[in-house]
């Protein structure tokens, strides 16, 4: 076989199908769009699992934290407070971005193809909760660090 006249399977697909008929089809050699594997619903459980498990265990320390008017005075815990704020929010995002696992061969085009990319299949929502998130366990650990090196100087509220 000559290499000048060789061309891939996947090419010959698209070469005899017009984007019209691909579209319609939603099939690219023989593949759905809509198919899934048994490693992407993996992945999709793992998701669901740790979002529902960080959503539910925030909610009930944001609970703990605020129901007690003595522990709404302590700086260390409002910043544990705002910590599991933080994680909640970052809990949601994984629970609302968990279906892309499994939706992530349909695409958009134009400006809700541009968007959905850049924001939503790109998980940027998920990892500026989580970028936040570490950024407050700093800040909690700032807090710890002068109440124990400085007892004398750290005001506790």
């Amino acid at each position: 076989m000559n290499a000048s006249n060789y061309t891939p399977d996947w090419m010959r697909t698209v070469q005899n199908e017009t984007f019209d008929e691909i579209a319609a089809n939603n099939t690219l050699n023989g593949t759905s769009a809509t198919e899934t594997d048994s490693g992407e619903i993996v992945t999709f459980l793992f998701y669901y699992l740790f979002g529902t498990i960080g959503a539910v265990g925030n909610t009930f320390v944001i609970i703990v934290l605020l129901s007690a008017k003595e522990l709404r005075k302590l700086n260390v815990n409002i910043l544990l407070t705002n910590q599991s704020c933080v994680d909640l929010l970052a809990s949601v995002a994984i629970l609302a971005t968990s279906h892309i696992v499994l939706n992530s061969k349909t695409s958009l085009d134009g400006l809700d193809g541009e968007l959905s990319c850049r924001f939503w299949k790109s998980k940027f929502f998920l990892w500026f909760f989580f970028d936040v998130s570490v950024f407050s366990l700093l800040a909690v650990n700032v807090d710890r660090y002068i109440a124990v090196v400085y007892p004398y100087f750290y005001s506790s509220g």
